[in-house]
C-alpha cells in the first residue's frame, strides 16, 4: 500500500517576457528530475519545442509543460507560460516542490518591467482610439456651441500615442509574448515588418486627422 501525497500548491508569477533560452531552462529543470514532460498549447500536444515552433512560429501566447514521474507515482507539476501571466502548479507531490520553487524563482526574474505595464502596444492602441473619439466629440461640440477648439493639442496627443505604439511594437521586451528564438538572433526588419507597417498606417491616420481638423476649422 502507498499513501497518496496531498500537497497542492499554485503560484502565479505575473506577466513574464521569455525567450527560447528561458523556455529551454524550464524544460531542463523538469527533465533533471527524470520526468516525462508533455508540451502543449491551447490546441495541440507536441513532441518537442522544434515541432511547436514549426507549427505555431516563434511568437507564442501560451506554452504548457506537464511533468509526471516516470515511475507512475502520483502527482505532477504544471508550468504555464502565457502572455497573460505565468504560473507554477504542483499537484499531490511534495517531491516536486523543490523544482517548482526553483522554476518560480527563475520566472520572477523574467517578469516584465513596471514601465511596460502602461507603455505597451495594446495600451497605446486603446489610447489612440479613445483620444480620436474624444477629439472628434469635443470638436463637434465646440462647433455647436461656438467655442474655440485647439486641434493642435489633440493631434499632438494622438501622434504621441502613435509614436509610443511604434516604439513598443519594435521593442520585443515591450510585449509579454513568448519568443521561441534567441534574443540576439531576432532579425529587426524580418521580425518587425508587419509592426512597422501597422505603426506607419497609424501615423498616416494621425496625419489625415490633423489635416481634416485643420481644414474643418478653417471653413
Amino acid at each position: 500500500m502507498k499513501k497518496i501525497e496531498t500537497t497542492t500548491i499554485t503560484t502565479y508569477i505575473g506577466k513574464t517576457k521569455l525567450y527560447l533560452d528561458d523556455v529551454e531552462y524550464v524544460m531542463s529543470k523538469l527533465r533533471s528530475l527524470d520526468l516525462n514532460v508533455e508540451i502543449s498549447d491551447a490546441d495541440n500536444v507536441y513532441d518537442s519545442l522544434e515541432e511547436l515552433r514549426s507549427i505555431k512560429g516563434i511568437n507564442l501566447k501560451l506554452i504548457n509543460f506537464i511533468g509526471k514521474p516516470k515511475d507512475l507515482s502520483f502527482g505532477f507539476i504544471l508550468i504555464r507560460l502565457s502572455d497573460q501571466g505565468s504560473a507554477v502548479h504542483v499537484e499531490r507531490s511534495e517531491k516536486l516542490l523543490g523544482i517548482a520553487y526553483e522554476i518560480e524563482k527563475f520566472l520572477k526574474t523574467r517578469r516584465r518591467k513596471m514601465i511596460y505595464a502602461f507603455f505597451n502596444s495594446q495600451n497605446a492602441k486603446a489610447n489612440i482610439m479613445v483620444n480620436i473619439i474624444l477629439a472628434l466629440a469635443i470638436y463637434f461640440y465646440s462647433i455647436t456651441q461656438k467655442l474655440p477648439f485647439n486641434y493642435f493639442v489633440w493631434v499632438s496627443i494622438i501622434m504621441l500615442w502613435v509614436f509610443i505604439f511604434f516604439l513598443c511594437e519594435l521593442n520585443s521586451d515591450c510585449n509579454s509574448k513568448i519568443e521561441l528564438d534567441r534574443k540576439h538572433n531576432l532579425k529587426f526588419y524580418e521580425k518587425n515588418k508587419e509592426k512597422i507597417l501597422l505603426a506607419s498606417i497609424g501615423a498616416v491616420i494621425g496625419a489625415v486627422i490633423t489635416l481634416l481638423i485643420g481644414y474643418l476649422k478653417g471653413k
